[in-house]
């Protein structure tokens, strides 16, 4: 999947200590990471490029003047719908009595 993986890319992966998956995109790529602890991809739901270089360039260029943070910017490069959702399930059992 790693060669498949291209700048403004599409991604799915874990976070946290209860690696729960979030969406993210391929911001740069680098040969080696200077974190020692990462994480792999989970999947890439487009086989397509979702964000143009012309996009990331703007993202970066909202958050250095209008002071919003690098996911608003690209939340607003994002069509509506076109997101990951993690669906939360909760059931209701009834106690007996």
């Amino acid at each position: 999947m790693v060669k498949d993986i291209n700048i403004g890319s599409r991604v799915i992966i874990p976070f946290g200590q209860g690696n729960k998956p979030y969406e993210g995109f391929v911001m740069g790529l680098l040969d080696e990471s200077a974190y020692s602890r990462t994480k792999n991809i989970l999947a890439m739901p487009d086989q397509e490029i979702a964000l143009t270089p012309h996009q990331i360039e703007w993202c970066e260029w909202l958050v250095d003047y209008c002071y919003c943070t690098l996911s608003e910017a690209l939340q607003l490069m994002v069509p509506t719908g076109a997101t990951y959702k993690r669906n939360k399930v909760i059931k209701c059992i009834k106690r007996a009595k």
